[in-house]
């Protein structure tokens, strides 16, 4: 029930998975070449061995800059086409990157001629934590960027289909939202079933607090703020004693979004689990009141990824 996948023979990191409609899954992250981190990907069939369709036997190293470069999000088009996004060092500052693979792993030159897209958001450093495919083909991305102070805010860029940055959202294509007072931390974007992009993660009480909450935004279809969504666009969600941290996030087919990740119990941490109606409100009928906290081991629990059956 296990595999290990040499990439390159260095240090090998799998950050993000997506599973094929063909079953075949795809695993990306980060290789070590020469002391420099890449773009890596592997291609596994059903049964764990390795795709040798794709890529080099089933295994795809890129180097999109020639500094460090990794993948932290993956996504599939409908026509196949791979989209994986992370971030790239660009000089002096990391920036969004992301490159479109057609389904043998090979680059996509229809997408911004060469197969890769750098955006730079914030001043100092961005991250892309997130891809997802609008029904128009228009991609969706969301991370965050972090200033000189090392304070960061939740970040979004929109990509028309062939790479070059949607204008018609936020501005000039790209989006910088400071949710709460200190440093946040987007983890997922998602579409409601209305079109409304809901954005959620984490986000700390103060500059410099280990205090932090779950934390979300709704945008409409232009990247504008929805007013009717929490306090005025936005909404921070505590979880447990003063320590939450969101790491993944799913829309149900009703609207209602669940959220996962840790909280402090006073002790250590646990397993959490939200759930919250479409306008952001707490569903009561999950666990009475909205939220559970779930300790698997005697001490600390760290949820990482959540999914729907």
């Amino acid at each position: 029930g296990i595999i290990t996948v040499d990439v390159v023979g260095s240090d090998d990191n799998g950050r993000c998975l997506v599973l094929q409609p063909d079953g075949k899954m795809l695993v990306a992250g980060s290789t070590s070449v020469s002391g420099y981190g890449d773009y890596s990907l592997i291609r596994l069939n059903a049964n764990g061995s390795l795709d040798h369709s794709f890529g080099i036997d089933g295994k795809l190293v890129i180097p999109v800059t020639n500094d460090n470069d990794g993948i932290l999000a993956i996504a599939l088009q409908p026509d196949g086409k791979i989209l994986a996004g992370g971030s790239s060092w660009t000089g002096s500052s990391r920036d969004y990157s992301m490159v479109r693979l057609n389904p043998d792993g090979t680059l996509d030159n229809s997408f911004s001629d060469d197969g890769k897209v750098f955006v730079g958001v914030g001043e100092n450093h961005d991250d892309i934590n997130s891809i997802i495919i609008q029904p128009d083909g228009k991609i969706l991305v969301a991370g965050h960027s972090q200033n000189y102070s090392e304070i960061a805010d939740y970040s979004l860029a929109r990509f028309n289909t062939d790479g070059t940055l949607d204008t018609t959202f936020g501005t000039n294509g790209t989006l910088l939202i400071p949710v709460g007072s200190g440093y946040d931390r987007a983890a997922v974007v998602m579409l409601q079933p209305d079109g409304s992009i809901v954005v959620a993660g984490t986000s700390y009480v103060s500059d410099g607090s280990s205090e932090s909450d779950y934390s979300l935004i709704r945008l409409n279809s232009n990247g504008v703020l929805d007013s009717s969504f929490g306090t005025n666009g936005k909404l921070i969600v505590p979880v447990g004693d003063s320590k939450d941290g969101a790491s993944s996030a799913i829309m149900q087919s009703d609207g209602k979004i669940v959220l996962a990740g840790n909280s402090h119990n006073g002790s250590n941490y646990d397993f959490s689990v939200i759930r919250l109606n479409a306008d952001g409100s707490f569903d009561s009928s999950f666990s009475d009141d909205g939220k559970m906290l779930i300790p698997i081991g005697a001490g600390d629990d760290y949820g990482s990824s959540v999914t729907l059956q």
